[in-house]
């Protein structure tokens, strides 16, 4: 198994082979902890599932997948017309915490910002426009949504202006409600659980 089986399943549903590729080797890249680590590092929010170990693999595969299933929607394919745009929305659902930690214990209020930096500022073997990337940075950047500061931190995070941002966001918190959760193919669990032990 590798980060990239983690996650094969949402990166099935991409409609530009060169943005699904540019996402793989993100992923690729993506900090080891990310396989291993709960959602929540505290425990108390996300639900059981994301709360163990390998937890944040299954909170980006459920935000991945309610991302999928909002975009595949009429209305949505109306709104975003273009594949490349609704796979930015798919890349930025599967990266909005891929620097999560920012290699400390916890959960980095300032994560956002980080994991959008990461996004403008790496190249890949299949990399794309630095205009796309600066878009998917933004909606990165915003998936907090009104939860922008924290007594840890004096940075202050972007809200969510465009609807694009927000539906970044709103994938986000229904991928992370302690009530909510889905039910994961053999598959998945099989290469979550494997990776979690493997890195």
């Amino acid at each position: 198994m590798s980060k990239v089986d983690v996650f094969r399943s949402v990166l099935e549903s991409f409609e530009n082979e060169s943005m699904r590729l540019y996402c793989i080797d993100m992923i690729k890249l993506m900090p080891d902890y990310n396989f291993t680590m709960p959602s929540s590092t505290t425990l108390k929010y996300h639900n059981a599932t994301q709360c163990r170990p390998g937890g944040q693999s299954y909170h980006v595969i459920m935000v991945a997948t309610i991302m999928n299933y909002i975009l595949s929607l009429e209305y949505t394919k109306e709104k975003y017309p273009d594949p490349v745009q609704r796979d930015c929305l798919r890349i930025a659902a599967i990266l909005h915490d891929a620097q999560k930690t920012e290699g400390g214990q916890y959960t980095a209020h300032t994560h956002p910002l980080s994991a959008a930096e990461w996004i403008k500022a790496t190249e890949t073997d299949h990399d794309i426009d630095a205009r796309q990337k600066k878009y998917i940075a933004r909606l990165i950047a915003s998936h907090s949504g009104e939860w922008t500061t924290s007594k840890k931190s004096n940075e202050v995070l972007p809200k969510p202006v465009t609807d694009a941002q927000m539906l970044v966001h709103i994938c986000d918190i229904l991928g992370s409600r302690s009530n909510l959760d889905m039910i994961y193919t053999d598959d998945q669990r099989k290469a979550v659980e494997e990776m979690a032990r493997k890195v």
